[in-house]
């Protein structure tokens, strides 16, 4: 674009137009063609403008992703979130994997927040040099996390309750870009759970999976 020759609106608008040069004879009807084109009409729907297809995936800048907030959770205890990608999905296949593919941990809440609706204000998290791959998916998994007071003041933490999701990171070639509000499934994603995922569509794999009861929906995610 930068290289190309220079070409004005009042050359562009007759051919958009398919009209003869003649058919707008002064820069008045040049400006009342394009009002009408840039105008909505009451029976119009406006065009969807989807910024997932604006530049490829480029694996030196990789991925960028923030978990913002959960909805309704079914436990009133304090929750830590963590993500992670599949596959190679390290952390579910455990050692010597999980070394080489760390968790990202999702903790600074907002304590204004309600623990059955957290916020959080990580912000994005990046992911550099991830490579592409097809099927790629992002887990997002939820622990509940409890409180209690042994002698001597000390401290014990127990992880109670467990909720997961995932998302497809690329489409056609290119990275999701947007915001989601997800389903969230009972438990934690077992290897088979993983192994389906890293072999088809994440949307589609969920719902042959939840049609097959092999993964349960415990909450879904509402707008706010």
């Amino acid at each position: 674009m930068v290289n190309r020759s220079f070409v004005s609106v009042q050359e562009m608008v007759p051919l958009i137009a398919d009209n003869k040069e003649q058919d707008f004879r002064t820069d008045t009807e040049l400006q009342n063609w394009i009002h009408m084109k840039l105008s909505k009409r009451v029976d119009d729907k406006p065009l969807a403008f989807n910024l997932t297809y604006v530049s490829r995936y480029l694996t030196t800048y990789g991925i960028k992703l923030s978990v913002d907030r959960a909805n309704n959770l079914p436990w009133d205890s304090f929750t830590l979130a963590h993500t992670s990608f599949n596959p190679p999905g390290a952390y579910y296949y455990g050692s010597p994997w999980a070394k080489y593919d760390r968790l990202a941990f999702i903790d600074n809440v907002d304590f204004n927040s309600l623990q059955k609706c957290p916020v959080w204000l990580d912000n994005f998290k990046s992911f550099p040099g991830r490579v592409y791959n097809k099927y790629l998916t992002v887990i997002i998994h939820l622990r509940e996390v409890t409180c209690s007071t042994l002698k001597a003041d000390a401290l014990k933490y127990e992880m109670k309750e467990q909720a997961w999701t995932a998302l497809q990171v690329f489409s056609k070639g290119y990275c999701n870009t947007a915001v989601y509000h997800l389903p969230l499934y009972q438990g934690a994603p077992n290897q088979d759970v993983l192994a389906a995922l890293a072999k088809g569509g994440c949307q589609s794999i969920l719902d042959d999976l939840v049609h097959k009861n092999t993964v349960s929906v415990m909450r879904k995610i509402r707008d706010t």
